[in-house]
């Protein structure tokens, strides 16, 4: 059954712009609400390195480094005006896009760096701080674009996020790098399947996070697979490092809150190994910053329904993850949210009251059909989808992890401490 409803959004070229740019756009530096990230953003630079030692991420010696000063008296004359001013301000010059196209158009905003909505605009081999090659667009969303790019300092490929040049998403961006530097401080060689971290800073009012180039996403993977689903030996592998993931950010008190498949990723292709990917919409517990989150397939009834949420959200998405895994395809394919609760009830049964009174949103979703009882506003009918019949064919022990994931109350869904002692986890030993 193929999921009719997903919605990619298309990797676009950017627009080349038409004339070349002589001006001079001002950083400002902006520090995010509450978040301290020291002396390296109230510098001109705002560029931080982080030396992390990691597994199969060598730290090559760098070579043909020069100063600002070599560039301006050798090469100016491959710099654009502003650029002359600008790269006084590093101390050093890794690559500045000497064969790159450098045709911004100052009449455009951010004097040419930036489109109408607010991404970065750039040239294709172009440079980021001096230091990255920009080679190809690999995605977009609403936060801004990601790229492949070349790290000319350590001599390898990473995927550099740039977030969008507005104050919403500068403001999340801070919270995420914030989030990002305590799952990489707390776990140096990643022995969690979070993805970690390898550089952040800010570049022409734009904050950008630098991370490691990875593999399709599990999405994708089954798409490869036709959505048929996949091995149920193969599901465990995923589960277990999924499972670990969770464990991990919630001891840290952390929320992903958009826990979906196409942000786990292979870490490359042929392996089974996975990354937990893109914590931009996340939060410290207790310092939950929007209502409006998650993916609507993988989306919390408490959040649907307006009702505070805590780490508990991750948990019913990741169930909804396991389920699509075994199957191919979502378990809540709901049109919209009246639909998307009424594909719960459907397979949960009416909520129990003590829920759904606590629901700023209740009378959008529900009616008082007596003092004890609630009936749904919509057509579906209750219960008459079970999760261990729609995933026939699997291990009852897989539908067990499951069903204890997808509880109504937050509080009745199984924590991951206790999931690792259930028997389809029999053997593995969790560090």
């Amino acid at each position: 059954m193929q999921n009719k409803f997903r919605r990619y959004v298309a990797a676009k070229q950017p627009e080349k712009p038409k004339s070349n740019s002589i001006a001079q756009p001002q950083s400002k530096p902006y520090q995010g609400p509450g978040l301290k990230l020291g002396a390296a953003y109230m510098s001109p630079n705002r560029h931080r390195i982080f030396n992390v030692t990691q597994p199969n991420m060598p730290q090559t010696v760098v070579q043909n480094v020069q100063s600002p000063q070599f560039i301006l008296q050798n090469f100016s004359h491959q710099l654009m005006e502003y650029e002359k001013e600008e790269i006084l301000k590093f101390e050093t010059v890794y690559y500045f896009g000497s064969k790159a196209q450098k045709t911004y158009d100052p009449m455009q905003p951010n004097y040419g760096y930036d489109d109408k909505e607010g991404d970065y605009n750039p040239v294709v081999g172009d440079h980021i701080f001096y230091r990255y090659e920009l080679q190809k667009l690999l995605g977009q969303g609403s936060f801004g674009k990601v790229y492949r790019a070349f790290d000319h300092k350590h001599k390898r490929l990473v995927a550099l996020k740039m977030l969008k040049n507005k104050k919403k998403f500068r403001k999340q961006g801070f919270v995420e790098i914030q989030l990002l530097e305590k799952l990489r401080q707390s776990d140096p060689e990643n022995k969690n399947a979070c993805i970690t971290l390898l550089n952040r800073g800010e570049f022409r009012n734009h904050l950008f996070m630098v991370f490691d180039i990875l593999s399709m996403d599990l999405y994708a993977y089954l798409a490869k697979n036709d959505l048929k689903g996949l091995p149920i030996q193969q599901i465990k592998e995923f589960s277990v490092q999924c499972v670990k993931a969770l464990a991990y950010s919630f001891k840290l008190n952390i929320i992903h809150a958009d826990i979906k498949p196409e942000n786990i990723l292979l870490e490359r292709e042929g392996s089974n190994a996975i990354q937990v990917i893109d914590w931009g919409s996340g939060a410290m517990v207790g310092q939950t910053l929007y209502q409006y989150i998650q993916s609507r397939f993988y989306r919390a009834p408490e959040v649907i329904m307006g009702m505070p949420y805590s780490t508990e959200i991750d948990t019913w998405s990741m169930g909804c993850v396991f389920f699509e895994l075994f199957t191919g395809y979502p378990i809540f394919q709901g049109e919209n949210e009246f639909d998307q609760i009424g594909k719960i009830v459907e397979v949960l049964g009416i909520p129990p009251r003590t829920f759904v009174e606590r629901a700023p949103r209740k009378k959008e979703f529900f009616w008082d059909a007596s003092e004890s009882t609630v009936k749904l506003r919509t057509n579906h009918k209750a219960s008459t989808r079970k999760i261990d019949q729609m995933l026939r064919g699997s291990p009852k022990e897989f539908a067990e992890v499951v069903s204890r994931m997808l509880q109504w109350e937050p509080s009745e869904r199984i924590t991951m401490e206790d999931l690792k002692g259930l028997k389809f986890f029999e053997g593995i030993a969790w560090e």
